[in-house]
């Protein structure tokens, strides 16, 4: 309903950008990091698109925060936002590995 609104209201296509889920991410000791939270949450996303694409909206895009984990302004890195972690925190840098999750 909202996409439709906002597609009549502005007669322009959807592209829908910086889309994500800030979650504290743990690294387990296998160097695992559980992402089937943040896969359902884009997946679902993308099944609103696909049905109002259905519906007739012009969707022509959906792209999500960044790929690499980046510095919140509001919560520092307390949150994770993005599919690959940055191994690090908000007052220690650790070793800045960049860790892929899970099933990304």
């Amino acid at each position: 309903m909202t996409l439709r609104k906002v597609c009549e209201r502005y007669n322009f296509p959807i592209l829908i950008t910086e889309n994500e889920i800030g979650v504290p991410d743990i690294l387990e000791e296998n160097e695992i990091i559980n992402a089937d939270y943040r896969i359902d949450y884009v997946k679902k996303h993308l099944e609103q698109l696909k049905l109002a694409i259905n519906d007739g909206i012009e969707g022509i895009g959906y792209c999500p925060w960044f790929v690499i984990d980046v510095v919140s302004t509001h919560q520092g890195y307390s949150k994770h936002y993005c599919f690959v972690y940055v191994n690090r925190n908000k007052s220690n840098l650790k070793d800045l590995r960049r860790i892929k999750k899970e099933k990304f």
